[in-house]
């Protein structure tokens, strides 16, 4: 996904990623021209008729005696070139997105929309339908943008009427109006014209309404980057809906064009979301299914080839030479650190919390870690649930419950 600088002048679920169209620096030049004066040059002769005095004026001369020529310059102010107007770009024009994930700072996205667009989503958060608004955010309003709800059934488990969660019935997909405080939100900043903020062209503000800490995700993507695998910057913000203070969200950064020109060699291939070069059944995935879960270059006539021929060629091979499959279509190497991040991110707090002077969530998250590594090979999600538990267990979750103090603390 390629970096899009706007203003600056400065260009910019493993798989094959590649590059969507990416936003050009605009350069404003002024030119400004001068106005040249031209001075006017008078001569004044004046001749006096003598009458009978012999005094000479330094502006008359007698008939005998050459003309005497005097000139004078008429002065003619210079001419001051008019000032050029210049043109001021607000900062979301010209700031980097450096500036936007800046993990020492907590940002405020302050959002207005009408009464009635609100009620629109609302009324069905899960059709991730945009309705027009404006961002207020570092003193500076932008407007028109889009702004809508995000999510799949585990962001909106609970939060709808009917679907997975609800108390309507309605089958697994959530569905119905919305009944939670808060849900996720997508942002669309070049809602009417090709406008960057801060070099980004989407916001995503995540609610963790299922998180007390509002620190997992954050965490994890962390912990993905310590190992050396690509993964989005997140951050902390605070989020207002038409005056309401709806809490602390996760800012995190959408995987588009510019984080695929950010963190690969050739950021020019497909990336996808949601999907798997297979199905649930082991066979590869139809076209169809793969365009529309394309995230970049959808204006190219996309081609999902190589994507489908990966998935061929793997289902067709022995399961002895599948690694070399994986080898040739894949970068494998990012691949196992990313299957290893369970248990060498909680090897590597292990080592944090001792060096922070922790020794005993130090030997908490070593135990966790020896744990983890015990996982292998797929298993049913009732079996997972199960090691889950068990690791928590032994990093002493949940612990001692608050007593009566604390209780009445945390409920004011």
């Amino acid at each position: 996904m390629s970096q899009s600088d706007y203003g600056s002048g400065s260009a910019d679920p493993p798989g094959s990623l590649a590059a969507d169209d990416t936003g050009k620096a605009c350069r404003v030049r002024f030119w400004g021209g001068r106005s040249v004066g031209v001075a006017a040059i008078g001569v004044l002769l004046a001749a006096a008729a003598c009458s009978g005095s012999s005094t000479t004026s330094p502006l008359t001369t007698s008939v005998d005696a050459a003309p005497t020529v005097q000139p004078t310059t008429a002065v003619v102010p210079e001419t001051t070139a008019a000032p050029v107007p210049t043109t001021t770009l607000p900062a979301y024009a010209t700031g980097d997105d450096e500036f936007l994930f800046d993990e020492t700072k907590l940002h405020d996205f302050e959002l207005n929309l009408d009464e009635a667009k609100l009620a629109v989503l609302d009324e069905d958060p899960a059709a991730e339908e945009y309705v027009e608004g404006s961002l207020t955010f570092n003193g500076e309003t932008i407007e028109p943008i889009g702004i809508r709800y995000k999510g799949s059934v585990g962001s909106f488990l609970g939060c709808t009427s009917s679907g997975f969660g609800g108390g309507g019935g309605g089958g697994f997909e959530p569905s119905g109006e919305k009944t939670c405080t808060r849900l996720s939100l997508k942002l669309k900043m070049d809602w009417e014209d090709d406008r960057d903020f801060y070099g980004v062209k989407r916001v995503l503000l995540h609610s963790t309404k299922q998180d007390a800490s509002h620190m997992i995700e954050r965490a994890a993507y962390w912990m993905f980057k310590e190992m050396g695998v690509p993964a989005p910057r997140a951050t902390h913000a605070r989020v207002t809906v038409n005056g309401e203070f709806l809490g602390i969200f996760t800012l995190v950064e959408q995987p588009d064009s510019r984080f695929a020109e950010q963190h690969f060699a050739d950021g020019s291939g497909n990336l996808y979301k949601e999907v798997w070069p297979f199905d649930g059944v082991g066979a590869p995935k139809s076209e169809e299914e793969l365009l529309d879960a394309l995230e970049t270059n959808k204006k190219d006539d996309p081609s999902v080839e190589i994507t489908r021929t990966f998935a061929e060629e793997f289902v067709a091979a022995a399961p002895e030479d599948r690694r070399a499959v994986l080898e040739r279509w894949t970068e494998l190497d990012v691949m196992l650190r990313k299957a290893g991040v369970p248990q060498a991110g909680l090897d590597y707090l292990a080592r944090a919390a001792r060096d922070h002077g922790c020794p005993a969530t130090a030997l908490q998250l070593q135990a966790a870690a020896a744990r983890a590594r015990t996982w292998t090979g797929p298993r049913l999600p009732s079996l997972w649930a199960s090691e889950f538990f068990e690791l928590l267990r032994t990093i002493g979750w949940p612990g001692p419950g608050p007593d009566s103090a604390e209780h009445q603390a945390v409920q004011r």
